[in-house]
């Protein structure tokens, strides 16, 4: 959150020896509540911090779930803490802690007293804590009359989540870089929070369909070609070192793949727009994304072509998933010469999955539960269709039969003007 999560107060800018110090504090406070208790990478020349990141497993799954909602703050010294949030539904989940049961609420205050904070903020199951400068020995003068904190923002995970989730936040950077890469490699595939997500709508106007991957982070730097064991060994000093690391791989790899396709001429403006958008909106320079695309397109890249590579299949013929364009649905339609408008649902015509998407569905073993998922969301289809239809046929009975009372009004209006009588 960069320190700004507690506004109005903003939280004071951490050395990298303040925060290796407040990382020590964290760890022994947060003791009994977390384990593990890990920290993203930074980049070695980043010497000033916004705040401390801490990706915090927990086996009590049900208290993440249950950590949802709209946002909510309290004070441990407003005697609040121990009260239930009349936003949130699901704070009427118990937690357990030190063997009391406690509201949510009531827990996220006890987690801020234990890192002796002074106030906290909860966004879902991320939890935002203030704590006094002079905890780690700072000595800092108050700032428009409060006094000086640092932020730790506690992110809770799934403790299997943990390892995925410190490679795709490391260097505030890799999370877009990830998502850009597998964009490239299929439309329907996605990073969501520490896990790899397929994320595919066969039929409109029914509940897409969202089926997790892998959280395993070597299995799937292997899977995409890429070094998990030097990602873990090597120390990044510039965003270009992590650049490096992406690109160390082969051409005929999934990420190779992805590479080249991101490093021809034409890819940058044609098939991603939201780049040229993004380079165009940065006010203090391109995004992540952008400078990468910059840097594979330099002439000396092993990824950059000049012209697009693959040629592009003319635009009357279907386009395979090798020449289709990323920003659009990447889906492959029926060959049936029966066009449904946009707006129907078709429960004959799903959209399949492309071939892509479903060499990875197939690769991490997800097969059955797509096609258990895809065959629920076809009854919802067939049944939302044939609602649909009878709604439509009614609609048109009404318009019918209210053309046919114009017609009959018309009729009987010519006819009297003709005769009087009638």
């Amino acid at each position: 959150m960069g320190g700004n999560a507690l506004t109005p107060f903003i939280a004071s800018r951490l050395t990298t020896s303040q925060l290796n110090s407040l990382l020590l504090h964290a760890r022994k406070s947060l003791e009994g509540y977390f384990n593990p208790i890990e920290i993203p990478r930074f980049l070695v020349d980043k010497v000033e911090h916004g705040d401390l990141d801490l990706l915090c497993g927990t086996d009590d799954v049900r208290l993440i779930e249950s950590l949802k909602g709209i946002m909510e703050r309290g004070s441990i010294n407003d005697h609040q803490h121990d009260h239930e949030s009349p936003h949130v539904e699901s704070d009427n989940y118990q937690v357990e802690s030190d063997k009391e049961r406690q509201s949510p609420r009531a827990w996220c205050g006890s987690v801020c007293k234990a890192l002796h904070g002074t106030m906290w903020k909860r966004n879902s199951a991320e939890i935002h804590i203030g704590v006094p400068a002079s905890i780690i020995g700072s000595t800092l003068s108050p700032v428009d009359g409060y006094e000086p904190f640092y932020q730790i923002d506690l992110i809770l995970l799934p403790r299997y989540q943990v390892p995925f989730a410190r490679l795709a936040l490391s260097f505030a950077i890799t999370p877009m870089l990830l998502a850009l890469i597998l964009r490239s490699i299929s439309r329907s595939l996605t990073l969501h929070r520490a896990e790899i997500v397929l994320r595919h709508a066969p039929f409109v106007g029914v509940p897409g369909i969202d089926i997790a991957l892998t959280s395993d982070p070597r299995a799937f730097c292997d899977w995409l070609g890429l070094n998990y064991t030097t990602w873990l060994e090597t120390e990044f000093t510039h965003e270009h070192d992590l650049w490096e690391w992406l690109v160390d791989t082969e051409p005929d790899s999934l990420a190779g793949g992805a590479l080249k396709r991101l490093g021809t001429e034409w890819e940058t403006i044609k098939l991603n727009p939201e780049i040229a958008r993004a380079r165009k909106r940065a006010k203090g320079g391109p995004s992540a994304s952008a400078r990468f695309i910059d840097w594979l397109k330099r002439p000396e890249s092993n990824w950059y072509s000049p012209s697009p590579i693959p040629t592009a299949v003319p635009a009357t013929q279907p386009q395979s998933e090798e020449h289709a364009i990323p920003t659009t649905p990447e889906t492959i339609t029926s060959s049936s010469e029966t066009s449904t408008p946009n707006n129907l649902i078709d429960p004959d015509h799903p959209k399949q999955l492309s071939d892509r998407a479903k060499a990875a569905v197939v690769f991490w073993g997800k097969l059955e539960e797509y096609e258990k998922e895809l065959a629920s969301r076809l009854v919802t289809a067939r049944e939302l269709a044939s609602n649909q239809r009878r709604r439509i046929e009614a609609r048109h009975r009404k318009e019918e039969e209210e053309r046919n009372l114009k017609q009959l009004t018309q009729t009987i209006s010519a006819v009297s003007v003709v005769d009087p009588e009638v």
